[in-house]
């Protein structure tokens, strides 16, 4: 039996790891995602930058990004061993992946300056379009590359700019369409291009919103992913 008299009282050490991991290809890294979850080490974060995302931070940001297809910003936490034993782990995973960086922070100005990046994605955007579609879509990790690519795809045939960002580690990616308003036919694809994002969404076994719910914005596509019959229920209950 283990009396209070004998519990440990004082806080155990607690520490934070910081990896930045950089590919030359996107698939790689969207393989490390699904690596390092069965491996069943839970990084506290696991954000996942495109080639765009990349690009537009370093022009706006300046904390020396790589040029690079895919970057992964992880994070361990807990216990002083532990957090660095799964940094450690995690990095070999990435470079075994592929990775042809992947670099643990070492003082508190690395860490500032890589989440100085992640931070200043959505504003570093504008510098490549005045105007953009922000859709929170989500899918299968296992389906985040298919996702991207098809994104890239979407924006190729309309002519425009997606970037793609976001929580890589459940499936939440983040899908920027750019654009400028002042252009109507740029307007117009970038509206028609919302639906299609949605649709490939829901081909990889996606939902169409993961973190900010379904709004005036995103009403009018919920039957997308409901049936009428669902829709009249959730109807039926708020009435």
């Amino acid at each position: 039996i283990i009396t209070k008299a004998r519990l440990r009282l004082l806080p155990l050490p607690e520490e934070t790891k910081t990896l930045l991991a950089v590919y030359h290809d996107l698939k790689d890294a969207a393989t490390t995602v699904s690596r390092i979850i069965k491996s069943r080490i839970i990084p506290s974060t696991l954000e996942l930058m495109d080639s765009t995302s990349i690009r537009c931070v370093e022009e706006y940001a300046k904390v020396g990004l790589p040029s690079a297809e895919a970057a992964l910003l992880i994070e361990t936490d807990g216990e002083r061993e532990a957090a660095v034993r799964d940094a450690e782990t995690i990095r070999k995973i990435c470079l075994d992946n592929n990775a042809f960086r992947a670099d643990i922070a070492v003082d508190k100005k690395e860490v500032k300056d890589l989440w100085q990046a992640r931070r200043a994605v959505s504003a570093a955007l504008f510098r490549a379009k005045p105007n953009k579609i922000n859709e929170d879509v989500v899918v299968p990790r296992s389906r985040i590359t298919e996702l991207i690519l098809g994104l890239q795809e979407i924006a190729r045939k309309r002519g425009l700019l997606i970037a793609s960002f976001g929580h890589a580690g459940d499936g939440n990616i983040h899908a920027n369409i750019m654009y400028d308003r002042k252009d109507p036919a740029e307007a117009r694809n970038a509206e028609e291009a919302v639906a299609e994002v949605f649709e490939l969404t829901l081909r990889l076994n996606g939902t169409i919103s993961g973190e900010h719910g379904v709004g005036i914005t995103k009403a009018p596509y919920l039957g997308m992913e409901l049936s009428p019959e669902a829709v009249e229920i959730m109807k039926g209950i708020k009435r």
